[in-house]
């Protein structure tokens, strides 16, 4: 699959989920939203300060996802990032980053 696949509703439910394999565990991405930005000017946020401030971010993202999710997260839940690049012939839109943002759940495996 592809990151880019996440630009559509399809897409996305089926493949509501990915597995991340490490040395010590496999854990569930569930994926919550999914956006593009400009890496020039923002970049997903490294952690978070508090509830209230993992809260407005939740929401700004949910509202600029290609895709809706019923999957929640609370303030403390583990998120991932993934990004890549968005293919462009612009030079204005090279900087141009899509991000998946993701709920971290230990898949049991």
């Amino acid at each position: 699959g592809s990151l880019l696949g996440y630009t559509d509703q399809a897409y996305y439910e089926r493949h509501y989920s990915i597995y991340l394999l490490t040395p010590k565990a496999c854990y569930e991405l569930l994926p919550m939203a999914g956006y593009k930005l400009d890496s020039s000017r923002e970049t997903p946020p490294a952690g978070f300060t508090g509830a209230g401030q993992f809260e407005a971010y939740m929401a700004e993202v949910r509202g600029r996802s290609f895709f809706a999710s019923e999957v929640t997260a609370e303030y403390g839940d583990q998120i991932v990032f993934l990004a890549t690049c968005t293919p462009s012939s612009s030079r204005s839109s090279r900087d141009e980053r899509f991000v998946l943002v993701c709920k971290m759940v230990d898949s049991g495996v």
